[in-house]
């Protein structure tokens, strides 16, 4: 905002400066018409950027339809695709699984990941709420892992950290080396253990897509779908076997 109005003033200071026998009326119009001219050029950049939050987050961009549209002319044996996903037909109602190709995966909620979670709802990690949880290195150095929803990744990270501290304060007669090594071990075991559900959790989501797109009337409608069934930790350990033997 501060760039804008800073842009603006730096307009009408111009316009004063090369005004020559304008009037101070003329001045005002003629500003007026590069106010107009710039608010339009904030609208376009602003739909533009809109779009670009909504591809990436939604998976639902301008060329969504389009490219819906495009899957059923494919399967009509015309023209082809550029967006991601597949169309069938259902009791004479198309229905097109179709996202934008700069949709990103990691905003879409997911279920977490321990087995034995309580909580009954999907989450974020990038959530407005949530962000700064995730995203904030702990006094320890730690982060929360992301495969676990808010409620089970304080848990770990918490149980994480009083185990590391009970085996610093039982250390007796080990050496700087020995430490390390242990310590090293503990975090590297975390690390490679949540990428790994972080992965099944990658690929359960963009087995379903974002967004579930119906073709009825020659008119495309978006619904908002169910992402990720809520089967626990094994649950998805078994989709993420299933799917990679098949």
């Amino acid at each position: 905002m501060k760039e804008t109005n800073a842009i603006c003033k730096k307009q009408w200071e111009t316009l004063r400066q090369n005004a020559g026998r304008k009037t101070l009326g003329q001045i005002a119009a003629e500003f007026e018409v590069f106010l107009e001219g710039f608010r339009q050029e904030r609208s376009l950049e602003d739909a533009k950027l809109v779009n670009a939050q909504k591809a990436r987050v939604l998976g639902v961009g301008a060329g969504v339809a389009q490219s819906a549209n495009s899957q059923l002319q494919q399967n009509s044996g015309a023209g082809g695709s550029s967006g991601k996903g597949k169309a069938t037909k259902q009791e004479g109602v198309v229905v097109v699984d179709c996202w934008d190709s700069d949709w990103d995966w990691r905003y879409t909620p997911r279920w977490c990941t321990h087995s034995s979670c309580p909580s009954s709802s999907s989450y974020s990690p990038y959530a407005n709420h949530l962000y700064a949880f995730y995203h904030t290195r702990r006094p320890s150095t730690f982060l929360p892992l992301q495969n676990l929803c808010s409620t089970c990744s304080k848990s770990e990270v918490e149980t994480c950290e009083r185990c590391i501290s009970e085996k610093w304060s039982g250390r007796c007669g080990w050496d700087e080396g020995e430490w390390n090594a242990w310590f090293g071990n503990v975090v590297r075991n975390r690390d490679v253990e949540s990428e790994f559900w972080v992965n099944a959790q990658e690929r359960l989501i963009r087995e379903r897509g974002p967004v579930r797109w119906v073709e009825k009337g020659g008119e495309v409608e978006g619904k908002e779908g169910q992402v990720l069934e809520k089967k626990g930790k094994w649950g998805i350990l078994s989709r993420l076997f299933s799917s990679m033997a098949a």
